[in-house]
């Protein structure tokens, strides 16, 4: 494997953790993305079933690899609003790339960079850099299943690494709470041990 395909890989692999952890924390937001690019979704959807149909609709939409691209650039972000068309771009090369094993001719990437436009401003302008870098090949031949499987693989650990830490934190606030309540119970416990022993001594006095 070259080092470009390796890196190719890791990237899409880092991307779906990163849409893993959007799912857990947030799967509204891809919900809204699938159903832009109607897709039909059940109006119960499990996380799993979220991952099992981003994978299957990704190679065959350019669409869902923007929409996607741009998701990754508002993580990025922090969701502040602070997108950058360099993000953006970025992604969706990596995104096309590992799904794409084929050239993309100037014509789709027109149309791809006429999507990007329609999304943030000055989008029209990566049309140039987006031919460019689609005039290569950038991935040998794989089979898609493998690029299916393991891009959900990469998913589902982000969606379990998220409720992981999510947990972990919730389970260090209730330790924090109850700390704060076996402190709480001491101080009082002190406080009325000090009232009795002055109340004694007052007894004691006054007899």
């Amino acid at each position: 494997m070259s080092a470009e395909n390796y890196n190719l890989i890791k990237n899409n692999e880092n991307n779906m953790q990163e849409i893993g952890k959007l799912i857990a924390n947030d799967p509204q937001k891809i919900v809204d993305l699938l159903d832009t690019n109607d897709v039909e979704l059940d109006e119960e959807i499990t996380a799993i079933q979220l991952a099992d149909t981003l994978v299957k609709e990704m190679p065959y939409s350019d669409s869902l690899k923007l929409g996607t691209a741009y998701i990754l650039a508002q993580s990025k972000s922090n969701f502040t609003g602070g997108v950058s068309n360099i993000d953006v771009y970025s992604n969706f090369e990596n995104l096309a790339n590992y799904w794409e094993d084929e050239e993309i001719d100037e014509e789709k990437s027109n149309v791809v960079a006429g999507l990007i436009g329609g999304i943030i401003q000055g989008g029209v302008g990566l049309t140039n850099t987006i031919i460019e870098g689609k005039n290569k090949k950038k991935f040998a031949r794989t089979d898609l299943a493998s690029k299916q499987s393991e891009s959900r693989k990469a998913i589902i650990e982000g969606i379990l690494a998220e409720k992981k830490a999510k947990a972990e934190l919730e389970a260090q606030k209730q330790e924090e709470i109850k700390k704060a309540q076996k402190r709480k119970i001491i101080i009082v416990s002190s406080l009325v041990g000090v009232i009795l022993i002055v109340g004694g001594i007052l007894i004691f006095k006054n007899k």
